[in-house]
């Protein structure tokens, strides 16, 4: 199973919620077209704002083959965090039964098995 950043957050939000709403579409997707790309906007407008304000950011590419390859996405983003990136865009969470995209995930002065910091996510959307 493959999770968006809004589902994950709904599932936090609403157990129940998430699991009555598990339905089979591209995740993270609106079926709405003008929904989807004025949310894509808003998420690249924030992208743009952290990177405005001189946070480092490690991003990861919108593709779509991604979802196949979802072991190496984690591994990749479990990699940055432990690097110390100010700003993850676009991470992969999860292990050998679900996995999700997070929008962001923003390193905070909070420690953890990474050291002097952790991360909290962060839904655009």
């Amino acid at each position: 199973m493959v999770y968006s950043a809004s589902k994950l957050t709904e599932f936090l939000a609403c157990r129940h919620l998430a699991r009555v709403g598990r339905v089979a579409q591209s995740p993270g997707k609106s079926d709405d077209p003008l929904v989807a790309r004025l949310g894509d906007e808003h998420e690249q407008a924030h992208l743009k704002r952290l990177k405005e304000a001189g946070l480092s950011v490690h991003e990861f590419d919108d593709n779509p083959s991604a979802i196949h390859e979802i072991d190496k996405q984690v591994a990749e983003t479990l990699a940055a965090m432990q690097s110390g990136v100010d700003v993850i865009f676009q991470g992969w969470v999860g292990d050998k039964h679900s996995a999700g995209r997070t929008d962001f995930l923003r390193r905070v002065e909070t420690r953890s098995d990474l050291g002097g910091w952790s991360y909290e996510v962060e839904d655009t959307k």
